[in-house]
């Protein structure tokens, strides 16, 4: 099965094992349909960006190949972005080994959470490196907070939105992990927030405060 996104588009796949990936144009991705049943589920990213949510399946990795680099994974949310030449792999959950592509034989490297590398064909991987997951996944259309300061949240979405948002300073270092649609409205994203610090949003129009819960 091969699936395109043209520029300007953004398309989303469910594989059969339940694992998605939304593909950023423009982008070609090849998969075998029977990746519920398979012992290695593989995909390839032929060009483009994707941004993969995997289920985990005890004994079938999954593998994502590219023209210059092999991403093998269990279960995890990650991003790659694939060049005729270079592949960028950023983690944003669980552990994947990023590597040369099959004909090479230099050393793969294993990203944590909050990690990229790049691999530039017949080149070994690049040390990883930690990166701004929202900043660096920017083109996923996704928000993307792992164990982030809610005050930082704060910022991001006020530049988003451009309404007013302030944080009680009780809540201001509370960390906040979770991943939000960019097209959302505010109002449903801080009320997410707000669940997961069991505090309140207060409106005054358009301008929004997080404050512990009354």
């Amino acid at each position: 099965m091969t699936v395109t996104a043209e520029a300007g588009e953004q398309r989303q796949v469910e594989f059969g094992d339940g694992s998605t990936v939304r593909l950023v144009g423009a982008s070609t991705l090849s998969y075998s349909p029977d990746m519920s049943t398979a012992e290695e589920r593989r995909v390839t990213l032929a060009r483009g960006r994707a941004y993969f949510d995997v289920v985990s399946r005890d004994g079938a990795p999954f593998v994502v190949t590219t023209p210059a680099a092999r991403t093998e994974v269990l279960g995890t949310q990650f991003g790659v972005a694939a060049g005729t030449d270079t592949t960028e792999v950023v983690l944003v959950d669980g552990q994947v080994r990023v590597g040369p592509d099959e004909e090479d034989e230099a050393e793969p490297v294993v990203l944590a959470p909050g990690e990229r590398s790049m691999v530039r064909k017949g080149d070994a991987p690049t040390s990883p490196t930690p990166v701004d997951l929202t900043a660096t996944l920017d083109w996923t259309g996704l928000f993307v907070f792992r164990a982030v300061p809610t005050s930082a949240i704060a910022e991001q979405l006020r530049d988003h939105y451009g309404v007013s948002i302030t944080v009680a300073p009780a809540l201001a270092n509370e960390p906040v992990t979770g991943t939000f649609e960019r097209g959302q409205p505010v109002e449903q994203v801080l009320n997410t927030i707000a669940r997961t610090l069991g505090a309140d949003v207060r409106r005054e129009e358009d301008a929004y405060q997080l404050e512990p819960a009354s």
